[in-house]
């Protein structure tokens, strides 16, 4: 005799979606300054990829996650301290793919160069000065804690060897070897951190020094007697034998005759 099986439900459902593998790259700037931003770009792949990147620097998280859009998330980041940073990008994945990592890169990040300190030169000389006579030729340099040397010039030809500059001021002793008027200049070359500058010429007269006048001794030789109307001799000796000028010789206080002209 035949049967039959009382009948049965059987579920039927769509096989589970198989999530897409992804792969991250990531792109950095080989070199980066403290504080300035710089763009950490991290490259989804396939495009149409959702979920976020977490930057990495050395291990610790920086800034956060950020969306993938087109299949990129970039990060604009300025570093703190100078050093080698070891960049990393993880993508956590949406639904229906799956979490990627990207290789780990190096940024050589160091701090911006010192700028240089602008600096001003002025000179101070004597308005007059004497050959053979050392005078002060001063330069001062602004601000006071420039680091650098003077080079002194009299009429564009350098006098003596460059000066160091301490707490400001830079002084040359000199002595000036011929008359007439002298332009010097000052020109500061800045050490490290400052930049060079020069002084406005300032003029020196020069003259030669007045000649010293010798000293002289007069003796006067004349006769015990003389007859009214007989001539004598009156005899001034004048020393160093040298000496130039003339003698007026007088009787009682009064001249006698015109000056004589001293002669050996």
């Amino acid at each position: 005799m035949s049967s039959s099986a009382a009948a049965q439900t059987v579920t039927v459902s769509d096989p589970a979606p198989v999530d897409v593998e992804t792969t991250t790259s990531l792109s950095v700037p080989a070199t980066a300054i403290t504080g300035s931003a710089v763009d950490l770009t991290a490259t989804v792949a396939p495009n149409n990829a959702v979920g976020t990147v977490q930057f990495k620097s050395n291990g610790t998280a920086i800034g956060s996650p950020v969306t993938v859009t087109g299949g990129v998330a970039t990060l604009s980041h300025a570093f703190d301290v100078a050093g080698a940073q070891s960049v990393t990008a993880d993508f956590t994945a949406g639904a229906g793919f799956v979490s990627s990592s990207a290789s780990a890169q190096t940024v050589t990040v160091s701090d911006p160069a010192p700028v240089d300190v602008e600096t001003t030169t002025s000179l101070s000389v004597p308005a007059t000065a004497i050959t053979g006579s050392a005078v002060d030729l001063t330069a001062t340099v602004a601000p006071n804690n420039a680091v650098g040397t003077v080079q002194f010039k009299s009429n564009g030809t350098a006098i003596g060897t460059p000066v160091t500059v301490s707490s400001g001021v830079a002084t040359l002793s000199h002595s000036f070897d011929v008359a007439g008027v002298q332009s010097v200049t000052a020109d500061f070359t800045a050490g490290a951190g400052f930049v060079s500058s020069s002084a406005s010429a300032q003029t020196v007269t020069v003259s030669d020094p007045a000649p010293v006048d010798v000293e002289t001794t007069t003796s006067l030789s004349v006769p015990a007697t003389a007859i009214t109307g007989s001539a004598v001799d009156l005899t001034a000796t004048v020393a160093p034998s040298n000496a130039v000028g003339s003698v007026q010789f007088k009787s009682n206080g009064t001249a006698i005759g015109s000056p004589v002209t001293v002669s050996g």
